[in-house]
């Protein structure tokens, strides 16, 4: 999942679909405060082409009731400018706004005509990657956007709504166009009864959730239709495959990553590697360079955004845990924040394990296959037990092959067989199939790498490819065989350091769409 687009315009009411905001960003100060705002640049001002807000709230209070119209179009133009440097392009100063945004609101139609939405997206991808940083301890940029788009789609994070009662009508109210969707969060009054401001619990809640805790579609048609105009008027783009712009900062935008946030079958998506050097870029010494020039051939690819649409299959059922996306998924991703979460995983990890093997008309198999059935479904992972892939179902013709399974699971049904001591004997895996989930989980071992850190309780993969057991590489771009044979084991090593406290990974990973392939950082 991430935040998309659709999610700009539907949660902000920001233009998606129009010109990259680019340029140079040093500009002469003096002279557009004087045209744009009406007041010369703070002299002495060492803050690279910044204002305080505070000094924008100074020039400009309440607007006059007498005001002409250069005066409202000033009071607006400082009134966007707070908006920009306060909310949607807020740096870690808390108080500063750059003054070169003046450029693109001279003419307020012209101003309409650019995609504020995808730059504000740009800003907190890039943000988000620089957070997850070890060394990162702030996050600026549009955060209330990261926030309300978690609420939307993370119910246990959101607050529970309180009494709506209507806002008080402000003097010529049908002159101001609706609120875009993420005005609902508004009179959100109360958080759940438990202590949700613990960083702790929100990562295990986050660990621990369900598939059916995840709301995919919260915009459905017809509630796209009930909002105003200009929260879907850039529909049209919302699945591009684009660079997306904000003066040195381009960040890959990748819907077919994330295609069931569409109402779309996921597939596997090819690799995106992230541009080590694009990534790298700042503002700092350069504020003199012209970017629309330096990243011309982004700005080429982001205007031909409408023929490059991401697009596949309508999603008619949720995907279930053995698709082969989820595997591969499972492989290649980071799986956990806390050690809480990688246990419930162990656990359901195990029993799943030890449902696979007893099916029969045994009583004591019985016995243990309801209970791991019930333990499964007590931790909420009884979804595991249904739609096992066919590798798990036996190749050869079983005795007890017409005894249903009271879960209805089409799992493998041992034979059953006379061993040396003419006592009957039930293989405990398939016929030529390595079961390698039925084995003790490896709670006290993990992989020993170099790269290692006291830092995160995570593991990542760092390269391109996944150790073997027989101590080979793979590549991790495709579905191995292995995967589709034990698919209960695929990923179970991430678990095992997740739960290690003693071996931490230093690497960070890319927000947003762009790169799954995490060598490439």
């Amino acid at each position: 999942m991430t935040i998309t687009l659709q999610d700009v315009q539907i949660i902000l009411g920001l233009p998606v679909d129009g010109l990259p905001i680019t340029g140079r960003v040093d500009q002469d100060y003096d002279a557009l405060c004087l045209t744009q705002l009406g007041f010369p640049f703070p002299e002495n001002n060492r803050t690279g082409g910044r204002i305080q807000i505070r000094q924008l709230s100074r020039w400009f209070p309440n607007l006059p009731d007498n005001a002409n119209d250069v005066e409202v179009q000033r009071y607006a133009r400082a009134y966007i400018l707070q908006l920009l440097g306060g909310t949607l392009f807020a740096d870690k100063s808390n108080n500063l706004v750059h003054i070169t945004y003046l450029q693109f609101l001279e003419d307020f139609e012209a101003a309409g005509q650019y995609s504020w939405g995808s730059a504000t997206l740009a800003r907190l991808y890039r943000q988000l990657c620089l957070a997850a940083d070890i060394d990162g301890a702030e996050i600026a940029g549009p955060v209330i956007l990261l926030q309300l788009w978690a609420w939307d789609r993370l119910s246990f994070l959101a607050p529970i709504m309180g009494n709506v009662l209507r806002d008080p009508v402000l003097e010529n109210e049908e002159l101001f166009p609706p609120p875009p969707f993420g005005h609902r969060w508004k009179h959100a009054l109360e958080t759940t009864r438990e202590s949700m401001h613990v960083l702790t619990k929100y990562r295990e809640m986050i660990d621990m959730q369900t598939p059916d805790e995840v709301i995919w579609e919260p915009y459905p048609e017809a509630v796209i239709m009930d909002l105003p105009a200009y929260c879907s008027s850039g529909r049209a783009i919302w699945r591009t495959r684009a660079p997306m712009i904000f003066f040195c900062v381009v960040e890959m935008y990748h819907p077919d990553r994330v295609m069931r946030q569409f109402g779309l079958r996921q597939m596997i998506p090819p690799l995106q590697s992230t541009n080590i050097q694009l990534h790298r870029i700042d503002l700092r010494g350069k504020t003199d360079k012209d970017w629309s020039a330096e990243h011309s051939a982004y700005v080429c690819m982001w205007n031909e955004r409408a023929s490059n649409i991401a697009t596949d299959e309508s999603l008619e059922e949720s995907m279930d845990f053995y698709n082969p996306y989820m595997l591969w998924y499972r492989r290649i991703t980071r799986r956990f924040m806390s050690p809480r979460g990688a246990i419930a995983e162990a656990l359901a990890h195990g029993i799943t394990s030890i449902h696979q093997l007893t099916l029969g008309d045994d009583v004591s198999i019985a016995r243990i296959r309801d209970v791991a059935a019930s333990t499964l479904t007590a931790v909420h992972a009884d979804y595991r037990m249904h739609n096992m892939p066919s590798s798990f179902q036996a190749s050869h013709h079983s005795s007890h092959a017409d005894t249903p399974s009271r879960h209805d699971t089409p799992l493998y049904t041992p034979s059953v067989s006379l061993n040396e001591f003419g006592t009957p004997h039930t293989p405990s895996v398939p016929p030529n199939m390595t079961f390698e989930a039925m084995e003790a989980f490896p709670f006290d071992t993990a992989p020993t790498s170099s790269r290692h850190f006291h830092a995160s309780p995570i593991m990542m993969n760092l390269s391109g490819s996944t150790s073997t057991r027989d101590g080979g590489m793979r590549d991790n771009d495709d579905i191995q065989p292995e995967d589709a044979q034990n698919p209960a084991d695929v990923g179970h090593t991430d678990i095992s350091l997740a739960l290690n406290r003693n071996v931490r990974v230093v690497k960070r990973t890319r927000g947003g769409t762009g790169s799954h392939y995490l060598g490439s950082d």
